[in-house]
């Protein structure tokens, strides 16, 4: 048999991957979890009113088409599309830049986790 290692006890004070899950579940519950309130709040209200404004101007698309539907006229769609592909784009780049926020801040604290359990210097600054 080849030799194992014995497993280490689970540190509670180790970071987790859970701000990062939370990140792709909704922007801001990441931050949150993370104890990093004024991030997940900007996050989290960000991303609710973009997401509002996308449902909003989805509504706004089905009932022109209905409209066109029952009486044909002067109805303009395609500013409304734009409109909505607009939201759509805004609200992933802020779930986009939620996730690599959360991200981020998990590396910064598992290297100073790190560092304090295996007391190493202080990382240099990388220029």
């Amino acid at each position: 048999m080849g030799s194992m290692k014995p497993r280490e006890a689970h540190d509670p004070n180790r970071p987790t991957r859970l701000g990062v899950t939370l990140s792709v579940v909704y922007p801001g519950l990441g931050q949150f979890v993370q104890r990093r309130y004024v991030a997940g709040t900007a996050f989290l209200m960000t991303a609710t009113a973009m997401f509002i404004m996308l449902v909003v101007s989805f509504i706004a698309i089905i009932v022109n088409y209905y409209r066109l539907w029952l009486a044909p006229s002067e109805v303009e769609v395609a500013p409304m599309v734009v409109r909505f592909m607009t939201w759509f784009g805004l609200l992933l780049i802020v779930y986009a830049a939620a996730v690599m926020d959360a991200y981020l801040a998990y590396r910064r604290q598992s290297r100073e986790w790190a560092s304090k359990k295996h007391k190493l210097p202080p990382e240099l600054p990388q220029d």
